[in-house]
């Protein structure tokens, strides 16, 4: 096996171990026990890895590649900041990912390999971080819908022919879209989330005026901000402005699920 290889399989190793801290750690016992694991822990293994690995350089290559991984773990955490908590799989393999890149990377640069596999291999590791980087939105966006739909929850929006969509962002299991109203003086905000395990305290958010207008459907008073919140399915829908009312709750009867490329049409 090619050591530029063996020096990915040690990194996805190292990967999936800093993944594994994030999972086991990083909800019961807040960020800071698991931050300094996973900035210590890589070294040892790393280091254990590339003897047992039989790397060229393997001391070297043991103290450098989990500097780059630590690097590369930043540069899609600051732009993808749930990929923390996606648990499981997915974050066992995105983890993976980085860490075979990242010490892929430390090879290419320390190792002697051909010059056209070291130049295509650092191509590589920098388009893969160009665009984490540029669209990990994005790219987080299309991961946190389709953990939604892995729970039966499927992206519901009401009918908005006159109205532009301006922002879409997302947090584990939570999207939002942004839509401006004709004209352009107010915006439309759409939060679909899981409904289950939400209590109607959590929907009305506390101390906020809020009551119960039918069987799934409730209304809360912000001031000038009206959200009506509504249960689809397994899928809870809040619509937030500053329309009156009236118009918020008009749109509930046109409430409809949409796909991922309907949406990207909008």
């Amino acid at each position: 096996m090619h050591a530029l290889l063996r020096a990915a399989v040690a990194g996805a190793v190292v990967g999936l171990a800093e993944s594994v801290v994030v999972d086991e750690l990083g909800g019961s016992w807040g960020w800071g026990l698991p931050l300094v694991l996973m900035f210590l822990m890589p070294f040892p293994v790393s280091l254990l890895l590339c003897r047992w690995g039989r790397l060229p350089l393997a001391v070297p290559m043991g103290v450098t590649a989990p500097f780059c991984l630590a690097a590369s773990l930043l540069t899609f955490v600051v732009s993808m900041p749930s990929i923390t908590e996606y648990g499981g799989r997915l974050q066992h393999l995105v983890f993976m990912a980085l860490g075979a890149l990242s010490f892929a990377f430390a090879a290419a640069m320390m190792m002697r390999i051909g010059r056209g596999l070291r130049i295509a291999t650092l191509v590589l590791v920098a388009a893969v971080h160009v665009a984490g980087g540029l669209g990990g939105g994005a790219l987080s966006f299309v991961l946190d819908t389709r953990m939604l739909a892995h729970d039966g929850v499927p992206i519901i929006l009401p009918d908005l022919p006159d109205h532009r969509l301006v922002q879409a962002h997302s947090q584990y299991r939570r999207v939002e879209l942004v839509y401006e109203w004709p004209g352009g003086d107010s915006n439309l905000s759409v939060t679909v989330r899981p409904s289950r395990g939400v209590s109607q305290r959590e929907i009305c958010e506390g101390e906020l005026a809020c009551r119960k207008a039918a069987t799934g459907l409730w209304i809360r008073d912000e001031g000038d901000v009206k959200a009506v919140i509504t249960k689809r399915g397994r899928a809870l829908v809040e619509l937030r402005g500053t329309a009156p009312e009236t118009e918020l709750l008009a749109l509930v009867p046109t409430l409809h699920e949409v796909g991922i490329w309907e949406l990207a049409g909008n």
